[in-house]
């Protein structure tokens, strides 16, 4: 009979309740890696992959915390530094690029 048959659905089926993502090889070394936002997450690994971000000495990112004026001058600077990297190995200039009003 159909209510003697085992369900469809397998036991291990995944919930509708949202989890975290698991941290990916860049951000194991971060020892709060797991306390990045979901929605950050990937932004997250781009930067630090790509050395705009560099964590604290502690060994943390502190995803949850308020930056002070000197880091978001270090990640602007770090930002150019990747742009002019990116400029080199295409033989570009961003500089160029750029409109003024």
């Amino acid at each position: 009979t159909p209510a003697d048959t085992p369900s469809d659905t397998p036991a291990d089926t995944p919930s509708d309740t949202p989890t975290e993502p698991e941290p990916v090889s860049v951000l194991v070394a971060f020892k709060d890696a797991a306390k990045v936002s979901s929605w950050a997450y990937d932004a997250m690994c781009w930067a630090v992959e790509n050395e705009i971000i560099h964590g604290y000495t502690d060994g943390t990112l502190k995803p949850e915390g308020r930056a002070a004026r000197i880091e978001g001058a270090v990640l602007i600077y770090n930002i150019q530094q990747y742009i002019a990297a990116q400029d080199k190995e295409t033989n570009t200039d961003t500089d160029t690029n750029i409109q003024t009003p």
